[in-house]
């Protein structure tokens, strides 16, 4: 799943959910159920380090004006900025594996992939659409932003 939409998720499970603690908690969690839907993703193959790695870090480069456009909206100190945040750890320890090769990051990295649900672009569209509309529709209209 494409960072940004996590970062969505996480950002509108953080206005749903007025306890901040409990809102990054589940923000993280918001990760590993998404993942859960048909989606693509880029994958390393291992091929090439240097492919891998632009590849890898093109898609937090594209997702970060998600990030500072929530930012700027809802102001920098707005809790839903820490759930947002959370819900790309799972990703962000995922690209540590893959530059450490740390035995406590592969034991996430098999159970991150376990739930994942890989397919093409196309097909997953839909359901990568609806995920950003329904966390975009969440986010200004719910009593827990301004908190």
């Amino acid at each position: 799943m494409f960072f940004g939409v996590h970062l969505l998720t996480g950002a509108a499970v953080g206005a749903l959910v007025p306890d901040l603690p409990t809102a990054t908690g589940l923000g993280v969690l918001s990760h590993y159920a998404i993942d859960h839907l048909p989606h693509w993703n880029y994958l390393p193959r291992y091929r090439s380090k240097w492919e891998d790695t632009w590849k890898m870090g093109l898609e937090p480069l594209i997702s970060l004006p998600i990030f500072v456009g929530l930012a700027w909206y809802f102001g920098w100190d707005a809790p839903i900025l820490i759930p947002a945040f959370a819900a790309i750890v799972p990703d962000v320890l995922e690209a540590l594996q893959f530059f450490l090769r740390s035995r406590l990051l592969a034991w996430h990295s098999r159970w991150h992939h376990f739930g994942h649900w890989h397919t093409r672009l196309l097909p997953s569209l839909p359901i990568l659409v609806s995920l950003i509309l329904l966390a975009v529709w969440a986010l200004p209209w719910t009593s827990a932003v301004g908190r």
